[in-house]
């Protein structure tokens, strides 16, 4: 059975994933935009599943 759309999956797995779909430059570019890029990761973060140090580390280490 999958989420509906704007749902998240609330496991480890689901968090890993959506941070990997995370287009670091995209969302530079569109963020403050009404149909910019979002990152979709604020559940994750706020249920633990994610922390920001992780976070940034790894969308660092993808813009290198």
């Amino acid at each position: 059975m999958s989420a509906p759309p704007g749902a998240y999956e609330p496991t480890p797995a689901a968090a890993q994933a959506q941070l990997e779909a995370v287009d670091p430059a995209a969302y530079a570019r569109t963020r403050n935009h009404l149909e910019g890029a979002v990152t979709g990761l604020g559940p994750y973060v706020t249920h633990g599943f994610l922390n920001l140090p992780q976070v940034r580390d790894h969308l660092v280490a993808r813009t290198r």
